[in-house]
């Protein structure tokens, strides 16, 4: 299911340009499966969403076609004391069967010897402290396009898009003026429910992406806005209340205060609609979703707006950004290629 990792994105702009800590202790078993602890049955909620038996359906595909990934093999950080060079803690995050296949050569994400692939255990609805329900998936990096969106469009439930707007830029608190803030959320919105459009961005309640559910949120009750976060599995604050091999509909998802103060990790925004929380094996590293993210861009801009073979066109991409920095630029670069 291993998709190519060659090129981010090659996708002919047709518009300007205008805009946790934990997770769920992992045992491998004498096979090398693995599971989470909190992977058994627990008490599920009715979906806002779908039907039992729709669920089910979902929850059967997700297990046979998505993967995620663990480290299992410790390597020492010689920068960072008793933590894996995959940035998991040693006494906390890792399995011990990972603790006794230590690493003697050079760790990496990419290598069998390091990073050991699955069935995915963290999948459903998120339901935040403002009531609003998102989709999610922990996905892991490498996954085949088609599998993505046969998930967004079959089992989630997605129309294809008429246009699809990447936002990207600073992560953090970011300098903008109340007048642009408010331009920009507007612009935004109304670019996005008058052409029937998907929003992508990183997804965290943070800077320019905080801003994105914003806009999102003042019109969500009246009018479905899809605005879609691609973001860090290794990032996600609060991850252990995600994980579940069963599925979790809803999993109950608290933001956490101190992740802005330096942290690793990051909350989800609450007004974001779906969540590609995507998976290379490390913890606390940022960046990891570019290629995913990149990959899909380009996946959905080669989508036709039309059934009809004359008038069908692909779906135009219109990239946004707002600061950011060389993460940011690599993700434009590849906009253009």
């Amino acid at each position: 299911m291993a998709s190519s990792k060659k090129s981010i994105l090659k996708t002919s702009t047709k518009a300007a340009s205008a805009l946790n800590e934990l997770e769920a202790a992992t045992t491998v078993n004498e096979v090398g499966s693995a599971y989470h602890a909190e992977d058994q049955p627990q008490s599920q909620h009715q979906s806002f969403r779908q039907s039992l038996g729709d669920k089910e359906r979902e929850r059967r595909w997700i297990r046979s076609n998505i993967s995620m990934k663990i480290c299992c093999s410790y390597r020492e950080n010689p920068k960072l004391k008793d933590y894996c060079m995959c940035g998991r803690r040693k006494h906390k995050e890792h399995t011990p069967e990972a603790l006794d296949n230590l690493c003697e050569g050079k760790w990496s994400a990419d290598s069998e010897d390091c990073v050991q692939e699955m069935p995915t255990t963290a999948y459903g609805e998120i339901e935040f402290p403002n009531a609003n329900i998102a989709k999610f998936v922990r996905v892991a990096a490498d996954t085949d396009m088609d599998d993505v969106m046969c998930l967004l469009t079959k089992y989630w439930g997605l129309q294809k898009p008429n246009l699809l707007i990447s936002v990207t830029g600073g992560a953090k608190n970011i300098t903008m003026s109340k007048k642009l803030k408010v331009a920009f959320k507007t612009g935004l919105l109304k670019t996005a429910q008058t052409t029937g459009a998907w929003i992508l961005s990183g997804g965290n309640h943070d800077g320019v992406m905080k801003y994105v559910g914003e806009a999102v949120n003042m019109l969500q009750s009246s009018s479905k806005v899809v605005a879609f976060g691609i973001a860090p599995w290794g990032t996600v604050a609060n991850k252990r209340e995600l994980s579940s091999a069963q599925g979790v509909w809803p999993a109950y998802y608290q933001l956490r205060d101190e992740v802005s103060k330096g942290s690793k990790n990051a909350n989800l925004d609450p007004n974001h609609t779906h969540f590609m929380l995507v998976d290379n094996g490390t913890f606390r590293q940022f960046g990891t979703e570019i290629n995913f993210r990149g990959l899909l861009e380009k996946r959905i801009s080669q989508i036709l707006t039309d059934a009809d073979a004359a008038s069908a066109t692909h779906v135009p991409v219109v990239s946004i950004v707002v600061e950011g920095g060389s993460w940011h630029s690599h993700h434009c670069q590849g906009c253009h290629r």
